[in-house]
């Protein structure tokens, strides 16, 4: 029996069996939609082969744009100090490495999943992110000798896993972040190798990681929900919402819990 048959009775014949047999499937509940953010990022990069120095960081030749939804992650009290996001990323790649040669391509980061602590909360967070990040349309070129025929770019393509942190600072929809990915090729996919030969001093990896810079727009999707207060009395506690804009008193007297809202 093939894989797909497998799944097909796993995720189909089995909830039917359960449905006959009187049983109810629960399904959990999707994560809340926190905010939808979109990104102009510019990078620096730092491409080396096996055999080549990586070049300075001196100019942006990563520029592109990229798009997140962020789910709220509600923890203990169902507070919001923390986000997920998920993620696309797709930069334009412009570089000149080894021994003269140009390479140009696409980086595209899909899927990216991150965790930002504080980001709904205060105006500077922090992150950590994930990604599969890929090499498309890659294309390494150089400058013909003189007097000699113009080989023609050899095609690079890759994939791989990433990891980068980040700075950021929000103020009201806005916001800008700073930060480093790591992105390293392991293994790279040539094609369109020139009639003269593959060149020797190409390796079979490459480093891209560099800098980044972001700035984008947020759009909070999210309710300003009433914060929760646990107020112990004898033996017993009470949760109470406060709104954001009133502050609570209590008293307990005799067992008997006695609550007052006022403004700030």
């Amino acid at each position: 029996m093939s894989r797909s048959c497998v799944f097909l009775f796993a995720f189909v014949l089995l909830p039917m069996a359960a449905r006959s047999a009187g049983a109810q499937v629960v399904l959990p509940a999707l994560p809340e939609i926190h905010a939808v953010n979109a990104s102009f990022q510019l990078g620096t990069t730092a491409p080396a082969y096996s055999t080549s120095p990586a070049t300075s960081l001196t100019k942006f030749d990563l520029w592109g744009w990229g798009v997140e939804t962020e789910f709220a992650l509600p923890v203990a009290n169902d507070s919001r100090w923390a986000t997920l996001a998920v993620s696309y990323n797709q930069l334009s790649l412009d570089a000149d490495i080894y021994k003269g040669r140009r390479l140009r391509g696409t980086l595209r980061d899909l899927p990216a999943l991150s965790l930002y602590v504080g980001r709904s909360t205060q105006p500077w967070y922090v992150g950590i992110t994930i990604a599969q990040s890929e090499l498309v349309n890659g294309r390494l070129s150089n400058k013909p000798l003189a007097g000699a025929t113009d080989a023609g770019p050899i095609k690079i393509a890759a994939s791989s896993f990433s990891a980068g942190v980040a700075i950021g600072y929000q103020v009201g929809p806005a916001f800008i972040e700073l930060g480093y990915v790591a992105r390293y090729f392991p293994s790279l996919q040539y094609d369109g190798i020139p009639t003269t030969g593959f060149p020797a001093d190409l390796g079979d990896h490459m480093y891209a990681g560099g800098v980044m810079f972001r700035v984008g727009g947020r759009l909070s999707l999210h309710k300003n929900e009433p914060a929760k207060r646990k107020i112990p009395c004898a033996d017993t506690t009470t949760e109470v919402k406060v709104p954001t804009e009133l502050d609570l008193d209590h008293e307990c007297n005799n067992g008997v819990l006695n609550l007052r809202l006022h403004k700030k």
